[in-house]
């Protein structure tokens, strides 16, 4: 799971003025610390403003509200993510590997982030939009492709090109789970490899080979 590390002061002491992605960097930080600690509903400005130790014009000049700055955060640390894709030896072991640590990447994602960030984002077509496309339209980057070449190469499956409806499939899985049970574990992972992208890729044209492993589902 992600691990955000905590700090003993809400107020981060600065030697010297800091500027540009220096300033904004400490500045997601603290949001993310504090939604750690307070959950996005009793989140405030001023206490980003005073954990990340600089002042509450500062944060407004660059984001007009809470659920913006809180989206900011959530997309530079997903941004900065490496989706791990170990070689597992069968299609199945990669996949599910693969979404594990996909999965790490939005740990600290709860129910009433979620639903609060789509609440705070009815009246804002344009942040409504880019809540959307960070959680319903969001690309899995490069580790689906090296999952499935991997597998192509060991005679598992043969090639397909997914769309980006399919491609995005499982970032939306996970977030529906995490909005409508409340969590994300081993077990939910792997019925959604099983149960759902298993059959996709299937349906896709990424036929099992008789000399590969099996695609479970």
């Amino acid at each position: 799971m992600v691990k955000i590390r905590k700090v003993s002061s809400r107020r981060v002491q600065s030697t010297h003025r800091r500027r540009g992605t220096q300033l904004e960097s400490a500045i997601l930080q603290a949001v993310l610390e504090e939604l750690l600690e307070t959950g996005y509903a009793d989140l405030s400005m001023t206490a980003i403003a005073t954990r990340a130790g600089t002042s509450k014009p500062v944060l407004y000049r660059r984001w007009p509200s809470k659920a913006r700055i809180v989206l900011a955060a959530l997309q530079g640390r997903y941004q900065a993510s490496e989706i791990q894709t170990p070689d597992r030896g069968d299609l199945r072991s990669d996949l599910l590997a693969a979404m594990t640590s996909l999965a790490s990447t939005i740990a600290d994602v709860t129910p009433e982030l979620l639903w609060g960030l789509l609440a705070d984002s009815g009246a804002d077509p344009e942040l409504a939009g880019a809540v959307r496309a960070e959680f319903t339209d969001n690309e899995p980057g490069d580790w689906l492709d090296v999952v499935l070449e991997r597998a192509v190469e060991r005679g598992e499956l043969f090639g397909a090109t997914l769309t980006p409806r399919q491609r995005r499939l499982p970032m939306q899985l996970m977030h529906e789970q995490v909005m409508s049970a409340g969590h994300l574990t081993q077990s939910d992972l792997s019925e959604m490899v099983d149960e759902v992208l298993s059959p996709l890729l299937r349906s896709a044209g990424l036929r099992s080979g008789a000399g590969g492993g099996t695609v479970a589902g």
